[in-house]
């Protein structure tokens, strides 16, 4: 892995690693997953299509974080959205599709109206959150 890229975390997987912060799941889910998928898959040509729909997914999400946004940037986000949909629908034809499965065709103008996700997305409330539930409150409520 990269120098400069974050230690993934130890124990991922166990319950006693416990809950992953936003930037744990960031991390692991962008760099060492694909990376280990990549590794582990990428001569196996039953996993090619598993792989590259999972790697589409990565690369929308990764351009959709991007500090900038440029209008090459929103074609690729949506090209990639769109690819790792239309892949989903083909290896895992069983399951119906879901709102948020119709929300990333989306995340192009939400990118091109409000700029880069990184300033509008759920950082902040999920931070309050981990904060609350760190506080003792032995379990009553509004306590």
């Amino acid at each position: 892995f990269p120098s400069w890229l974050p230690k993934g975390p130890a124990n991922f997987g166990a319950p006693a690693h416990g809950t992953l912060s936003a930037a744990e799941v960031r991390t692991t889910g962008i760099y060492h997953v694909a990376f280990t998928l990549t590794r582990l898959w990428g001569l196996d040509n039953s996993k090619r299509l598993l792989l590259r729909n999972y790697m589409n997914l990565v690369e929308a999400i990764d351009l959709a974080l991007r500090r900038r946004m440029f209008q090459e940037r929103l074609v690729a986000v949506g090209k990639h959205a769109a690819a790792y949909l239309s892949s989903s629908r083909e290896i895992f034809d069983w399951i119906p599709g879901t709102i948020n499965e119709h929300l990333i065709l989306h995340q192009p103008d939400l990118l091109h109206l409000f700029g880069p996700a990184r300033y509008w997305w759920c950082f902040p409330p999920e931070r309050w959150n981990g904060i609350l539930q760190s506080l003792s409150n032995n379990h009553l409520l509004g306590v």
